[in-house]
């Protein structure tokens, strides 16, 4: 029994060994593969991000279109980010390893947070009514935090001013032991950050 199905299992594999099927090779259809533009005006002059199919070697296809890229992806995706001329552009959409290729644009944080819990809310602004955003446009010299910890070292050099006086205030004293400064460091360190 053993051997009938030893014999039957390597005449499968002879047969498809003999087979002329080959495995389909990823195709590429006659424009390319997909260009993703960025937003009008966010663009990075012939910047672009070149992503792979899975198993492509990023620095082999490079290679192939006489491009040096510029970060070669480890674990966001398969791919590389490379400055392009037209003819590498054309070339690597039309390599069956290329997936899709977009643009390089640039991203700014949003300035104003809609919908911002209380806590976030109420450190942005100091009268009420609360506006419901939180909004992170002002300077360091118009920002006002407030620590709840073990104090604040206000001679610390991160709360100094160029003329050698001082950002942080101590107005209170939860402690109950008539010092008004930071015995600890913790507070110091948060009010820092």
């Amino acid at each position: 029994m053993k051997l009938r199905n030893t014999s039957l299992l390597l005449g499968v594999v002879a047969l498809a060994a003999c087979s002329d099927q080959t495995a389909p090779l990823a195709s590429v259809p006659a424009s390319g593969a997909p260009l993703h533009q960025a937003a009008s005006g966010r663009g990075i002059q012939d910047a672009y991000i070149v992503v792979l199919n899975e198993g492509a070697d990023p620095r082999s296809v490079a290679a192939v279109a006489g491009v040096s890229p510029s970060h070669v992806y480890t674990a966001a995706l398969n791919g590389f980010a490379a400055t392009l001329n037209a003819g590498q552009l054309n070339a690597l959409r039309h390599n069956p390893a290329v997936a899709f290729v977009e643009q390089d644009q640039v991203v700014e944080l949003a300035t104003t947070q809609s919908s911002a819990t209380w806590g976030i809310d109420r450190i942005d602004q100091r009268s009420l009514p609360l506006s419901g955003t939180y909004n992170y446009t002002a300077t360091a010299g118009t920002i006002r935090a407030y620590v709840i910890d073990t104090g604040v070292r206000a001679t610390h050099n991160e709360f100094r001013r160029s003329d050698g006086t001082t950002r942080a205030q101590n107005n209170y004293n939860a402690t109950g032991d008539g010092k008004n400064y930071d015995c600890n460091g913790h507070g110091t360190h948060v009010a820092g950050t």
